[in-house]
């Protein structure tokens, strides 16, 4: 199967292309008008599908080619063989026939929701399973949870390079040779135990379509250039397709697992493309394309997600550029569309660093230097476009803001500001003084003082 034809139509509406027909005689005329409705009403129906009918990438392909008319398979909305679900598969709303209806807010008609919401206030912790890592930060983690506010902490489970941090046993894993070997399931399991009983809500980290080990198995997933040769970004990184049904499903393949093993809840990193536009123009993403923006096929890839995940009793969250709540030039730039994940995902998590918006962003002449004024600008911005999107959706219920905060001093800008402790605070009072009771800090180094914490 040749790299462009394997792509995902999981979405309930689709764009659909306008053809023509003619004759001669009144006759024949009739004759092909009639043929071409009828076609077209199959095509419509076949490309628009919903999530309990979908056709296969080679079967899109080749009918879209002209082809005879596929057999339609039902959705795969179960766990892999070897590791079966512990819940029955969601029951999906169809999407009325008539005219496409891109997004349906209501997906799992037959869920019901139990799960007990934490307000956390967590810090992103790194590969906790490494040795190395642990022995340097988990003692401390521990005490900062015993002693001050600091409930959750964000795991690394698929790294940017694509390694799975423990050998997990999931058949797509074991066949693409990407779990780590030197620790099992049942270390990660004992590691989530350990947090468990210091009263620490568990989040996995799960990195989406930035990837290098999966290319090792996997090329044909993966972004490539019209000419054929693999898509590399200005920062030396290959991407997965998100068109790719196969790589969408072993995302979440992970997710799932790293549910079973213990997780409360699932966090996507790297839930979209790349940020590099030169060169996009020569980027091969397939025929999907055609009727689906990127945007919308990162949507389509939340709601996949969350449909498989919710039911498993985890929360679900996307961490997301801060830059694309008010900016739609940068979120059509990433693919990402910020309300329209929000109907999906249990916690939209923007990466509201100060340090990350240019100069004169906003009216701010150095960001940087004003983290409460910033941090403020986008939660209050954030809540205005939700407010407005679960208006227009008819008043369902969107994701919760759960922003990022900057612990880290930007040191590479020409000025910065050095963020000490009380700075650090300042963009919790942020959140605080705009009805946000949720943060969590990101230090890559995994780097937290005591003091960047209330006393318990």
């Amino acid at each position: 199967m040749g790299r462009r034809d394997e792509y995902l139509n999981y979405r309930s509406g689709s764009r659909r292309r306008r053809n023509g027909s003619g004759g001669n005689p009144i006759a024949a005329l009739v004759a092909v008008v009639l043929v071409a409705a009828a076609c077209g009403f199959t095509a419509y129906h076949l490309a628009k599908g919903n999530l309990g009918e979908r056709l296969s990438g080679n079967q899109l392909t080749n009918f879209l080619q002209g082809g005879a008319t596929p057999t339609v398979a039902a959705a795969v909305t179960h766990e892999p063989e070897n590791t079966p679900s512990p819940t029955a598969a969601p029951t999906v709303t169809p999407t009325p026939r008539g005219e496409p209806q891109m997004y349906e807010p209501y997906y799992l008609t037959d869920f019901e929701d139990t799960r007990e919401r934490v307000d956390v206030r967590g810090i992103y912790g790194g590969n906790l399973l490494d040795k190395y890592v642990k022995n340097a930060k988990l003692a401390h983690y521990l005490e900062l949870a015993d002693n001050t506010e600091l409930n959750a902490i964000v795991i690394d489970v698929k790294l940017e390079d694509g390694t799975i941090v423990y050998d997990m046993q999931v058949d797509s894993v074991i066949e693409a040779g990407t779990g780590n070997k030197d620790y099992s399931q049942d270390d990660m399991k004992a590691l989530l135990d350990e947090l468990h009983s210091h009263g620490i809500y568990c989040i996995a980290r799960i990195v989406c379509f930035r990837d290098e080990k999966l290319y090792q198995k996997h090329e044909d997933w993966f972004l490539h250039k019209l000419d054929d040769t693999i898509y590399i970004d200005g920062d030396k990184n290959k991407w997965i397709n998100p068109y790719k049904e196969l790589a969408t499903r072993y995302i979440v393949d992970v997710a799932c697992q790293a549910a079973r093993d213990g997780f409360d809840e699932i966090c996507f990193d790297y839930i979209r493309i790349t940020s590099y536009t030169s060169g996009r123009t020569n980027t091969n993403f397939g025929r999907l394309i055609d009727y689906y923006t990127i945007q919308e096929q990162i949507v389509e890839f939340c709601k996949y997600a969350c449909t498989r995940l919710k039911p498993m009793g985890v929360f679900v969250s996307a961490s997301v550029y801060g830059g694309i709540i008010n900016s739609a030039v940068d979120a059509k730039n990433v693919g990402q569309n910020y309300t329209e994940m929000a109907k999906y995902m249990d916690y939209m998590c923007p990466m509201v660093y100060p340090s990350h918006y240019a100069n004169g962003y906003a009216g701010f002449d150095i960001p940087d230097f004003e983290p409460y004024k910033l941090v403020s600008f986008e939660l209050q911005s954030s809540a205005k476009k939700l407010e407005a999107a679960s208006e227009e959706a008819g008043g369902i219920t969107l994701a919760k803001c759960r922003p990022w905060l900057q612990s880290f001093s930007a040191s590479w800008l020409e000025k910065y500001k050095t963020y000490t402790n009380p700075v650090i605070r300042e963009q919790v009072k942020a959140c605080y003084d705009n009805n946000i009771n949720e943060w969590m800090y990101w230090n890559a180094a995994g780097n937290y003082d005591e003091e960047a914490f209330e006393k318990k």
